[in-house]
């Protein structure tokens, strides 16, 4: 073969080699570097056949990188290490169940950092029953004066008993105690399952008590209550100064706009604190009363020169009431912020109680209520608190705002 010729082919093979390849060309471009390289040049020449073999490589690679995945992705370097790796884990106290159904529940966390809760059920009920399962979660609201559980609505997730297990998921709430319900109703199943049942309908339901917070929970709980604490006191100034510029409807119209927005922004904040903090019931009083005196200044009247509290038309021209059903006062808005102060410390004796119940009297636990001994609503139960017997008989009295 000529060099001239030799060179031709060569640089034929090196276009050819920087385009998409598939098996056919690699089997032409293989069999022709072969021919080439069997003439044995030299010189220059050997220079680009050692060249058209790197390139010949490097686009076998690129061509079998891009058959493999498709546009717009990439590939990502395989780590057994971590397709094996389970994510991390924690399992939750939870009482409950009976010889017909038991279960572990789990807390975890995926590569997404959504937190989950993993339920594995186990039951010696006909393979292929079908349970409804429902996660309820409760906050603590203040309902006439005394802290309620109010439990959240959810919707039944179904799942099938296979090999007499099933497992089910939801996404983890907030912290606080959530009941794992499951039933088994009769028209859940089919023909051949019910035909199995021993037990009735009526006993096919199983209720599990969850706690779903850790140790590290205990060591929020002052930080959080001196904040809200804080936010009532704030609240209250706010109160002071709305009730001061209420002097002359003039000194009050050049700083309406400016009290009520900031009455709004203190409601965000409440509200954003009921929603994600360890203090619900406290964090929305103080949150309705931010808002009930955003809304009642826009309303704010004055006969003969003296203040009349908010009226309109949707109160019959009459004095407009608060969010708890008292005439409007300032002294009363006063009060609910005070009272958020008690409700507060309530929770938190709750939160106490309810550990106690999970992990038993231990000193993190002691420290937690020293820390706090002296704050309304909880001094008057830190004694009977740490020691570690939290009967019904003290809930009840927790739980009890007003006398």
């Amino acid at each position: 073969m000529s060099s001239d010729l030799f060179e031709r082919n060569l640089g034929r093979l090196v276009r050819q080699a920087a385009l998409p390849v598939d098996s056919q060309r690699t089997l032409r471009a293989r069999a022709e570097f072969l021919r080439a390289a069997e003439s044995n040049p030299t010189g220059r020449s050997r220079g680009l056949a050692i060249a058209a073999a790197a390139l010949l490589v490097c686009a076998l690679v690129y061509g079998a990188m891009r058959s493999e995945f498709p546009a717009g992705t990439r590939p990502v370097p395989f780590s057994k290490e971590a397709q094996e790796r389970p994510p991390s884990s924690t399992a939750v106290r939870m009482t409950g169940g009976n010889e017909f159904l038991t279960g572990v529940l789990e807390t975890a966390k995926g590569a997404d950092s959504v937190g989950r809760l993993r339920f594995e059920g186990h039951s010696p009920l006909p393979e292929g029953t079908v349970f409804h399962a429902l996660l309820v979660p409760a906050a603590n609201r203040l309902v006439k004066g005394r802290l309620e559980e109010n439990p959240l609505s959810t919707f039944p997730n179904p799942t099938r008993l296979e090999g007499g297990g099933f497992t089910v998921e939801w996404d983890a709430p907030p912290p606080g105690i959530a009941r794992v319900v499951f039933r088994a109703p009769d028209e859940a199943q089919e023909i051949p399952v019910l035909n199995q049942f021993r037990i009735r309908e009526s006993d096919r339901e199983w209720a599990f008590v969850a706690f779903l917070w850790d140790d590290g929970l205990l060591s929020r709980l002052e930080p959080q209550l001196a904040e809200l604490t804080q936010l009532s006191a704030e609240a209250r100034d706010l109160v002071a100064r709305a009730e001061a510029s209420c002097t002359t409807v003039e000194l009050f119209k050049a700083r309406e706009k400016g009290l009520i927005a900031e009455a709004r922004r203190m409601e965000a904040r409440a509200n954003g604190f009921s929603t994600t903090g360890l203090f619900p019931a406290a964090a929305l009083q103080i949150a309705l009363t931010a808002g009930d005196l955003a809304v009642s200044m826009s309303l704010f009247t004055w006969r003969e020169g003296k203040f009349d509290g908010p009226s309109s038309y949707y109160t019959d021209h009459k004095r407009g009431k608060t969010f708890r059903g008292d005439l409007f006062e300032f002294d009363a808005l006063r009060r609910y912020l005070e009272e958020a102060v008690v409700v507060a410390g309530r929770e938190f004796d709750l939160w106490i109680a309810n550990d106690l119940r999970r992990s038993g009297l231990r000193p993190l636990l002691i420290d937690a209520v020293d820390r706090s001994a002296k704050r309304p609503g909880v001094a008057e139960f830190a004694e009977r608190l740490k020691s570690g017997t939290p009967d019904e008989a003290l809930l009840g009295e927790i739980r009890q705002i007003a006398k």
